[in-house]
């Protein structure tokens, strides 16, 4: 249906602007049907995000040359990790549990790591992937950077068997040394924090408009049911 189409800007193959409200009422809706679709469709957004809010040119290119056409393509925002979890995800921290290391090397970022079980894991186009040049630095060390897919390097784990939301893929991700260009880095010190922050405050509103969406599929599911039975 184009849903992909929406997270990018027009001039990189995309559709008109949609605010945070619209692409919300878009990902209740689905999720009124399949929260599973709604999370994935929605981490894809996830992933570009940061690069269309740092209207990284170099970036949105790229992007724009994978999830603008017709075939349906996943993004990943690849963050949590195994012995941290969700405390990277938490500002007060700024950063310093994050393990995933990034090196700059002349033209070229070096990313060393892992993550753990990121929605849209082994079947995305793109990783975003937040790392740290340096965690003693803090907000000033976190940097997201885009990794394609293949690249050498960028090897999964096993997908999960999941009791539910099966339209959303989580397998382990491993990063041994894998080389990107250093344009693919979203923005730069200090803003690539800020970036992420931004990042999981949309994730917290969509998150909350696909809760809605489901629980409404699921009254109106039990409604059916109760009202029709025999």
């Amino acid at each position: 249906m184009g849903f992909q189409k929406s997270i990018l800007p027009e001039r990189y193959g995309g559709l008109p602007n949609r605010s945070v409200t619209g692409m919300c009422v878009v990902l209740e809706e689905i999720a009124r049907g399949d929260v599973g679709l709604a999370v994935s469709l929605g981490c894809t957004a996830w992933c570009a995000r940061p690069a269309v809010l740092a209207n990284n040119e170099a970036v949105l290119r790229k992007l724009g040359a994978v999830f603008c056409g017709d075939e349906l393509r996943r993004g990943c925002f690849a963050m949590t990790e195994p012995d941290r979890g969700c405390d990277i995800e938490n500002p007060a921290l700024h950063g310093k549990l994050i393990s995933t290391r990034a090196t700059l090397d002349g033209d070229e970022w070096v990313l060393n790591g892992s993550k753990r079980f990121p929605s849209n894991a082994g079947i995305s186009a793109y990783y975003c992937v937040v790392c740290t040049t340096d965690p003693n630095l803090g907000d000033e060390g976190i940097a997201l950077i885009y990794v394609p897919h293949p690249s050498e390097g960028l090897s999964f784990g096993k997908f999960e068997n999941k009791a539910g939301m099966q339209a959303d893929r989580n397998c382990d991700i491993y990063l041994d040394n894998v080389r990107v260009p250093k344009e693919n880095r979203a923005a730069g010190r200090g803003e690539d924090a800020r970036l992420l922050h931004v990042n999981l405050t949309i994730g917290r509103i969509a998150s909350g408009a696909m809760a809605v969406g489901s629980a409404q599929g699921a009254f109106e599911t039990v409604l059916g049911y109760t009202k029709n039975r025999i």
